[in-house]
């Protein structure tokens, strides 16, 4: 297969990027008002998890509708049980819909988390006696692991198992790092865990045969 290498560089976290600051007198669908929003769907630069925000304690959830980093539909659910900030765990691209279950008495806001991941990036199973080659170059300040699944990439009507990669030094990692396993992996993916910084990242994979 011919090498994949691009550079993922985070936005900025913003809480506020996708429902501005506001209370909810009723519940129902929330107007899309961040600035990350055109036309009614907000627009990620780079895929992330959401985060909702409430100024006091309430128990509500946000069920949030839009796409992954394939294009691919999902829907999450953000439960607020009390005052403060709660973190999903899907990375959006876009999101086309809120809907809340509940009012609430308090400010709320929902935007983008700093961490998310990239879309599968499908390996070449057919390859006789392979070995995957990852490279992982790093500037600033960042938290990052590689994420492997067995799973058919191109089924977006799944969530595919993400499975930590077999070389441990690429999970959590803060520095460059260059490894290789002959782990069968039929896809693998960048997930960034928090920082601000930025991963050159490069997947070569090549037959020993």
């Amino acid at each position: 297969m011919r090498p994949i290498s691009f550079t993922r560089a985070q936005p900025a976290a913003d809480a506020d990027s996708i429902v501005s600051a506001q209370s909810l007198s009723v519940s129902g669908a929330i107007t899309l008002d961040g600035v990350l929003v055109s036309n009614g769907v907000a627009t990620l630069t780079v895929p992330a998890v959401l985060t909702a925000y409430s100024q006091a304690s309430s128990s509500i959830n946000f069920v949030v509708t839009g796409t992954g980093p394939a294009g691919q539909s999902q829907v999450e659910t953000l439960a607020v049980t009390a005052s403060g900030t709660i973190t999903g765990s899907l990375s959006f691209a876009t999101v086309t819909g809120i809907v809340a279950s509940a009012a609430a008495a308090s400010t709320i806001s929902i935007g983008n988390g700093v961490p998310g991941y990239t879309g599968w990036l499908p390996l070449d199973i057919y390859t006789p006696n392979q070995v995957t080659n990852i490279s992982a170059k790093t500037s600033g300040t960042v938290n990052y692991s590689v994420e492997y699944t067995n799973e058919d990439p191109f089924d977006l009507s799944i969530q595919q198992l993400a499975v930590a990669h077999p070389n441990a030094s690429l999970t959590a990692s803060t520095k460059d790092e260059t490894q290789f396993t002959t782990t069968l992996m039929r896809s693998v993916r960048l997930k960034i865990n928090s920082g601000d910084g930025s991963v050159r990242f490069t997947v070569v994979q090549q037959s020993t045969k």
